[in-house]
């Protein structure tokens, strides 16, 4: 199987510190200001708002705002800021919510919050981020991006519904799972890239450009975040591998597995799997996978929406946001975390 890796010889161009160093002072603006919007007088909450900066992420989506509103050109670089924030808000806020239902006890190489403080505050801490987000939203004042995060922020709640009621479903379809994806995740990528557009009075065709670039990458990250899944180290990931088969998800890898006719019984493949994870049987898995092609199945249908991503940025015309946009897509199916 083809693996990406990022090598001396392309790491120059798929770093993703080189990719965002035009818009660092913003990125490291977003700390600050996190810290103004979100501060709390009450110390548990106050303990929980800084322990944010122990799991810190990639920062891909306010990245995403800033470059799609030009900021290095933009005289109003504030109110894209409290924007990039106010969508890292609603990520952060997600992130909690999911660990909550997967009974997860690590990401990004640290314990979650629900480990730290349990499920019941966790779930009131995720509320918290998700209403100060729109208390920023709200003071810039800008109401069609106060439309478009909230009707993505109930797609995301939509996605992980989905998602949830579909654990340990084997019939589950390429298409239902495609459709997972699109509201849980592809959504607010989508939407990062618009509403840089909007809070800059860009013209409606660029808006539109950036909305489906955004929701193509978002595919695209998703699919090759289940990838990795199962092809990537506990390491690198800040997670256990894995970690979809212990919580009971069936993602396009093994859904590709079931959909080979020779496999036979869906529910005892899956069955089988379980049994090799709880052996601790790894390579037993991966060797599955490959053997039917599904690995690879996965990462060229990761690719296949990078290229579409790509495709979509065609009719801009400012070089140095098209030349950005590329980079972050060519990272998207390169990394290794």
């Amino acid at each position: 199987m083809e693996k990406l890796q990022l090598t001396k010889e392309n790491n120059h161009i798929l770093s993703l510190e080189k990719i965002l160093q035009p818009i660092r002072k913003p990125l490291e603006a977003i700390e600050n200001r996190f810290k103004d919007c979100v501060a709390s007088e009450n110390p548990v909450i106050q303990e929980m708002v800084n322990y944010v900066f122990n799991k810190k992420g990639k920062r891909i989506r306010p990245a995403l705002v800033f470059i799609s509103s030009v900021i290095w050109d933009s005289p109003d670089q504030n109110k894209i800021i409290d924007l990039g924030l106010s969508i890292e808000l609603i990520h952060i806020a997600t992130l909690i919510h999911d660990d909550v239902n997967d009974r997860s006890e690590l990401r990004r190489g640290v314990d979650t919050y629900n480990k730290k403080w349990g499920n019941s505050s966790s779930v009131l801490f995720g509320d918290f981020l998700f209403c100060r987000a729109f208390v920023i939203l709200a003071q810039m004042g800008n109401l069609q991006i106060i439309q478009n995060l909230s009707k993505t922020t109930s797609e995301i709640c939509e996605g992980e519904i989905m998602q949830s009621f579909l654990k340990k479903n084997y019939e589950i379809s390429i298409d239902k799972y495609l459709e997972i994806i699109r509201y849980k995740t592809a959504s607010l990528i989508a939407e990062s890239c618009r509403v840089g557009a909007i809070i800059t009075d860009q013209d409606k065709e660029t808006q539109d450009c950036l909305y489906r670039y955004g929701l193509n990458l978002g595919m695209a990250f998703q699919i090759y975040d289940d990838f990795l899944d199962f092809h990537g180290t506990e390491e690198l990931l800040g997670k256990p591998v894995l970690n979809d088969v212990v919580n009971g998800y069936i993602t396009l890898p093994m859904i590709h597995l079931f959909n080979q006719k020779e496999n036979g019984n869906r529910e005892q493949i899956y069955q089988q799997i379980e049994e090799m994870q709880k052996d601790n049987n790894i390579k037993a898995i991966i060797d599955l996978l490959e053997k039917n092609g599904s690995l690879d199945y996965s990462l060229n249908k990761a690719k296949s929406f990078v290229t579409q991503a790509q495709k979509e940025l065609e009719p801009l015309t400012n070089n140095k946001l098209k030349d950005s946009l590329l980079e972050i897509a060519q990272f998207i199916i390169n990394r290794e975390f």
